[in-house]
């Protein structure tokens, strides 16, 4: 057994559902999986979440992904009755994932999207797998899953993206990485707040200074009608006198 977040996984169970990934038989049908998010009323065969990957292993039933606020996929109340197994099969996929993210385990979360999971997978909150390793601090992970494809600037369910969040978190080496992937340094991540201005919030000095050497705005004003350049000046300011 292994400790995943708040959770345990076996060993042997994630093997079996890599297992199930390789098989020749699905091979055909995991190549129709989808990694640019799902779209309301999508195909059937162009599953662009966890469920369809799971259905492409042969998982019969399993929900289809929602699309949340901002167009990535996640996972769906279950809507028909299935097998007990079948409805496992199909979580443990997406969870499995999500920890991966979390944990900063890319290699093992590479191998899943290399059989077909789709890189823009979101939880029930909008988190997309790049946003759950941003957040996390894990840089090899998220430089990993941009090479795979991951959209740089998916927004979760309250309008945040992975620059805003690693801002916050005042991860300095994975905004450098955001960066060279052209992330958008304007994005308003919810109340007029922009990565820089995240960043002054938080005291994240050496963060402010990559997002200025990359022209971000500092006319930008809040929901309070605070200026980023206010906000960058106080911050400096407080950082001088500690």
């Amino acid at each position: 057994m292994i400790m995943e977040g708040n959770r345990y996984f076996n060993n042997s169970r994630g093997d079996d559902l890599l297992g199930q990934m390789r098989d020749p038989s699905t091979t055909g049908k995991l190549e129709t999986v989808t990694t640019t998010g799902g779209n309301p009323g999508a195909d059937d065969q162009n599953p662009a979440c966890a469920a369809g990957v799971a259905r492409a292993l042969g998982v019969k039933n399993c929900a289809e992904g929602s699309v949340s606020q901002n167009g990535a996929t996640r996972p769906k109340t279950m809507q028909n009755p299935v097998a007990e197994k079948e409805e496992e099969s199909c979580a443990e996929l997406q969870e499995m994932a999500f920890d991966f993210a979390r944990q900063g385990r890319n290699q093992s979360l590479a191998k899943m999207l290399r059989h077909g999971l789709p890189v823009n997978l979101a939880d029930a909150k909008g988190n997309t797998l790049l946003m759950l390793a941003t957040c996390n601090g894990n840089l090899e992970t998220a430089r990993m899953l941009l090479e795979s494809g991951a959209e740089v600037d998916r927004r979760n369910d309250r309008g945040q993206t992975p620059l805003g969040g690693a801002a916050f978190k005042g991860h300095g080496e994975i905004v450098s990485l955001l960066l060279d992937h052209g992330a958008d340094t304007e994005a308003d991540n919810g109340g007029g707040m922009t990565p820089l201005m995240f960043a002054a919030l938080f005291g994240r000095c050496k963060v402010i200074e990559q997002l200025q050497a990359h022209r971000a705005s500092l006319e930008h004003r809040n929901c309070f009608g605070l200026s980023a350049g206010l906000m960058v000046r106080l911050s400096l300011r407080i950082a001088r006198l500690s």
